[in-house]
């Protein structure tokens, strides 16, 4: 919930282009303003119908971009610069990793440009060699994973028969 005069004073009060608008103007307003508490429930969460986060959920199922950029964003604001430098290092050693995995999925292409949007957006980029670094870290992986690689040449085998 927000004040009103605080609603009216920020136009557009969402910035548009982001993906989670309602945590960055909670971010940007908190940087002014202070945190009230209700003790009452006021709203909900829809579980079923389809909406943008479904959507985004594919691509970020645990949004490691969403967190990433908030740190970008307003991690000098919220905390000091040691905090901010270890919040950094690690989250995006995290980030960078689950782009690593990611990278040998199917839907490659569409996965990168999703993120590469999102941190172009926030003013910032995707950092290839870093993207490369860890999925040549997850090939190294998936290559030591016996089960996993006999499974995979069960299946192409199974697909030449055919």
């Amino acid at each position: 919930m927000f004040q009103s005069d605080i609603v009216r004073s920020r136009v557009p009060f969402y910035n548009e282009l982001s993906r989670h608008e309602d945590t960055e103007a909670c971010y940007e307003i908190l940087q002014a303003h202070d945190f009230g508490f209700v003790h009452k429930v006021l709203s909900f969460t829809r579980r079923e119908n389809e909406s943008i986060t479904t959507w985004l959920r594919l691509y970020d199922p645990s949004y490691l971009l969403d967190k990433y950029i908030s740190i970008l964003k307003y991690g000098k604001f919220y905390l000091n610069e040691s905090e901010y430098k270890s919040c950094l290092e690690n989250h995006r050693a995290r980030y960078y990793r689950f782009i690593g995995e990611r990278f040998w999925s199917k839907g490659r292409r569409e996965f990168l440009e999703h993120h590469a949007e999102g941190l172009q957006h926030a003013g910032h980029h995707l950092h290839m060699p870093s993207v490369y670094k860890f999925a040549f870290i997850a090939l190294i992986g998936i290559l030591l994973d016996v089960k996993r690689v006999a499974r995979y040449l069960l299946r192409i085998n199974g697909d030449l028969k055919t």
